[in-house]
Order: structure tokens, then C-alpha cells, then sequence
């Protein structure tokens, strides 16, 4: 789990769905994030289920890429209430990327490879799933009536707790 930002703002949970493995994440409408994982597709439901009652999101938005049908399915069956949102996925992967690059910058002699040969270490389905939650807010938070600030409320973010 990667944890970014500890200060707690009014947040939708993006999930950034797949065949294998689903990335999730809070993330808040100033763009900090709160939680990002990526969780194989066995652990998804109940791990949805703890970050929706954990940080009682807005909305849940959802990308409508691979795997998004099956994914929609299952987060209207666990959170029925919850507001769903799809939200357009085409090239989050290389936004994704971007992110991941902006967070791990090159060192030694890695500065001298150009940003291409430059690859992330493992699944950056988490940092999609921010590049999602970003999307949500782009085109949401101008219709809508949220204050993208609680003043007053803070929420430490840990680790979700096993089950």
C-alpha cells in the first residue's frame, strides 16, 4: 500500500478495474491521496467494502475499461447506497506512468536513460486508479455542490486491518 498524503478532505474511491487485479484509491478533490493499492480480484470485494465504510467516499468512480462490468457488479452489490460513477479510462495507463515517473525520480547514473527506457517496477494499477479519481474531480466538481474542504475533520490514514 502506498500512502501519500495524511491530511482528509472530502474523497471519491477510483478504482481502476482489471482482469487479475484492481487498483484502488482515495483520492481528494485538491488531487491529494489518501490510500492506494492494488489488490488481486480475490480481495477486491472485501476491500472495497472497508475503504467505502472507512473514508465514507462521495462517489465511487469507476473506470470503464477491462474488467469493468464485472467490477460495477460488484461494487453496486456491496455498497448499494454508494453514488457509482464511470469515468472514461483511455490513456490513464500512460498518465499513470507520468505519475509514477514524477514520484521516482532518476538517480545516479538512471538520470542519463531517457524517461522511455525508464520503467516502473511493478503494477501501477494504484497510481491508474489516481489518474481515475483525478478525472472524477475534473469533471465533477464544477456541477457539483461539495466542499472539497472539511474544515476541522482530520482522518489518519493506516493500513486496511486483515480480516
Amino acid at each position: 500500500m502506498r500512502k501519500l498524503n495524511r491530511k482528509y478532505e472530502v474523497s471519491v474511491l477510483a478504482i481502476d478495474p482489471g482482469r487479475g487485479k484492481c487498483g484502488l484509491a482515495m483520492v481528494t478533490a485538491h488531487s491529494s491521496v489518501l490510500y492506494c493499492e492494488t489488490v488481486a480480484l480475490a480481495a477486491f470485494a472485501s476491500a472495497l467494502l472497508q475503504l467505502y465504510q472507512e473514508y465514507e467516499p462521495v462517489a465511487i468512480a469507476v473506470g470503464d475499461g477491462t474488467g469493468s462490468k464485472e467490477i460495477m457488479k460488484i461494487v453496486r452489490e456491496r455498497c448499494p447506497d454508494a453514488l457509482v460513477v464511470p469515468v472514461d479510462e483511455a490513456h490513464s495507463t500512460l498518465e499513470a506512468r507520468k505519475l509514477w515517473h514524477d514520484l521516482h525520480p532518476a538517480r545516479g547514473l538512471r538520470r542519463l536513460l531517457p524517461t522511455c527506457l525508464r520503467t516502473p517496477d511493478g503494477p501501477c494499477d494504484d497510481l491508474t486508479a489516481v489518474v481515475i479519481g483525478n478525472r472524477y474531480w475534473r469533471s465533477n466538481l464544477e456541477k457539483s455542490e461539495i466542499n472539497p474542504v472539511s474544515e476541522g475533520t482530520h482522518c489518519e490514514t493506516r493500513p486496511l486491518s486483515p480480516q
